[in-house]
C-alpha cells in the first residue's frame, strides 16, 4: 500500500545490493534525493518507481545525520539557483 492510502513506512537495513541499485537508479535519473521503490522475486530485484519528492517523515526511520545531509542539500541546491 501507499503511504499516502494509510500504510506505514518503516526503515530498514538495506542489503548492500539493494543500496547499490537505489543509487544507481538516482544516478542516473541525476537527482540527488530521491524515493527508489525496489521490488525483489527470488530471481531478481528491480526498480519499480521513484519519487522524487518522497515523504519524510519519523526520525526513527533515518541514520544518524541523514536530516543534516538533506538540509545541507536543500541549502546547496537554493545557493545555486
Amino acid at each position: 500500500h501507499n503511504v499516502h492510502r494509510g500504510a506505514e513506512a518503516i526503515g530498514v537495513d538495506l542489503p548492500p545490493e539493494h543500496r547499490e541499485l537505489a543509487e544507481r537508479a538516482a544516478d542516473a535519473l541525476g537527482i540527488r534525493y530521491l524515493g527508489v521503490d525496489l521490488l525483489e522475486t527470488d530471481e531478481r530485484l528491480v526498480v519499480n518507481e521513484t519519487n522524487a519528492r518522497p515523504t519524510v517523515d519519523a526520525e526513527t526511520k533515518y541514520d544518524d545525520g541523514f536530516f543534516d545531509r538533506l538540509a545541507g542539500l536543500i541549502r546547496e541546491t537554493a545557493d545555486s539557483g
